[in-house]
């Protein structure tokens, strides 16, 4: 979508609560009218849509299972324990200075 600089003829009292709402949205001014005149013609510009479509991901990634059966975030086997690696390799005094990287690597 394609823009280009159009001049208006606005009062200053206009243009100074639009500086300001446009400053507590985090916007500047032609980002501000623009978005007023989108939402007044009903139309969807593209900022607009990646923002739905940001919420949405939202939303689904802080549902419940219950809610969408169909998407699960999985979790990951949790590293392996300190008890688990001395199972595996003897006791922690096996351990030795020349094997301690091999015994805390598996």
């Amino acid at each position: 979508m394609g823009k280009s600089v159009y001049s208006l003829a606005l009062s200053d009292e206009i243009i100074a609560e639009v500086d300001r709402l446009a400053y507590q949205n985090g916007t500047n001014r032609s980002g501000l009218i623009n978005s007023i005149l989108a939402e007044y013609l009903q139309f969807t510009t593209p900022e607009q849509r990646m923002r739905e479509v940001f919420d949405r991901m939202e939303k689904l990634l802080l549902s419940t299972e219950a809610e969408h059966p169909a998407f699960q975030l999985l979790s990951l086997p949790s590293p392996p324990s300190v008890i688990n690696i001395i199972r595996r390799h003897g006791t922690a005094s096996s351990c030795t200075a020349s094997r301690r990287t091999e015994c805390s690597e598996n």
